[in-house]
């Protein structure tokens, strides 16, 4: 199937989705310094953040939630 200028979607723009994962984070045993640092690295590196997730130590929701930034930003960084 050949695409048109109509059908093709719109480039991707740098985007990304981080994943804080951790049952120590969500109580507050320990404080998170890595979303800061990759949010600002990632800012001037060029890449837009769109979201940020923090889990739990459940291996089916930190699957769900990878699959879902996978599908909507260029990149995912888990931490």
């Amino acid at each position: 199937m050949t695409q048109t200028a109509a059908t093709r979607k719109p480039p991707r723009q740098n985007t990304a989705g981080l994943c804080v994962i951790g049952n120590e984070v969500l109580s507050a045993k320990v404080h998170d310094r890595n979303t800061p640092a990759l949010l600002e690295g990632l800012t001037a590196a060029g890449v837009r953040v769109v979201e940020v997730a923090i889990l739990p130590d459940v291996v089916e929701r930190i699957a769900a939630v990878v699959r879902d930034f996978a599908s909507r930003f260029d990149l995912v960084v888990t931490t």
